[in-house]
């Protein structure tokens, strides 16, 4: 068994297809490893941000310091008519606001793992016989911030790791156009949504708190209980093209029906990230990030970033 370190030009032949979000980014700088049929792929990229304002800025302002890091693992195997992807993503990032007393704020927080099984129709070289699993959550506890009567910032715990956490599981087809643009659709594609007792513990006999939680569902859950099953149809999306050069875009998208219950409602994941390759190890990024759930919350969830951020081999 031999193991060969590609060069630029074989690692943009077998460049990973199923990447989400800014992942594709990462990809850029890692080290890549190719052992009969797999390719290993593996990075760590910290990032930084910081914005300062004094008190005669008259346009307004907090001072602040932000700072993450992203680990990537993917593990692709290729053979034959065979496609086999897997991966394993880490996002976190915290920011320390003025306000406050200097308050250390989680930023963002993501735990995901994805597996992308592929058989080639042989009379069709792009379309492929698929079966997917994804899997996501969270390692910190995440909170929501409120005021007291005094003014005061009072934190009310909202989630941890594995509560909830995320699971999607279904056969399909996928189309595989090149190595830059894939969609796998998904027709019956089952989701689990495991929660932790201690969010959708209501006492039965309180008619009001009943009510209250009938209409404030923790991710969709019924009270006391700690998951909950949907049947529905699963879509992704993911694309990636160069601009100019050292100048790339990635796009990738989840859409989600549940059969079931109001299958009008679409759950939605939009990612795009932008990324300016500096040098070889030093970028800035753009990221945006789009996700309604009406289970979860019932609105639409946006989020956006930009850093400096340093791509590191290992």
């Amino acid at each position: 068994m031999g193991v060969t370190v590609l060069n630029a030009q074989d690692y943009e032949a077998v460049n990973h297809l199923t990447a989400n979000e800014s992942r594709d980014h990462y990809l850029n700088s890692e080290k890549e490893i190719h052992v009969e049929g797999w390719i290993v792929e593996r990075s760590v990229n910290p990032t930084f941000g910081q914005a300062t304002f004094n008190d005669k800025w008259v346009g307004g302002g907090t001072s602040d310091i932000s700072g993450g890091i992203t680990m990537l693992s993917v593990f692709n195997y290729k053979k034959e008519r065979l496609i086999f992807d897997n991966e394993i993503f880490v996002d976190y990032a915290i920011a320390r606001d003025s306000r406050e007393g200097e308050v250390i704020h989680k930023t963002n927080d993501k735990l995901e793992l994805n597996s992308l099984l592929g058989l080639r129709i042989k009379e069709i070289t792009s379309i492929y016989y698929s079966l997917f699993f994804n899997f996501k959550t969270q390692f910190d506890k995440g909170y929501r911030y409120d005021k007291n009567e005094l003014g005061k910032e009072i934190k009310t715990e909202t989630s941890h790791i594995l509560s909830p956490a995320d699971i999607k599981i279904g056969p399909g087809v996928l189309w595989k156009k090149n190595e830059h643009f894939l969609v796998n659709v998904s027709p019956v594609a089952g989701r689990l949504t495991i929660v932790d007792k201690e969010f959708t513990k209501v006492d039965t006999h309180d008619e009001e708190a009943m009510e209250y939680y009938e209409h404030h569902k923790y991710f969709g859950v019924e009270a006391n209980e700690t998951s909950l099953f949907e049947l529905g149809a699963a879509l992704r999306f993911f694309s990636k093209f160069e601009i100019i050069k050292n100048l790339s875009i990635t796009n990738s998208m989840e859409l989600y029906s549940n059969y079931l219950e109001a299958p009008q409602n679409v759950d939605v994941n939009y990612n795009m990230s932008l990324i300016m390759m500096m040098s070889k190890h030093l970028s800035t990024s753009f990221v945006f990030e789009s996700i309604y759930d009406d289970d979860a919350i019932g609105g639409l969830q946006i989020r956006e970033g930009f850093g400096l951020g340093v791509n590191y081999k290992f």
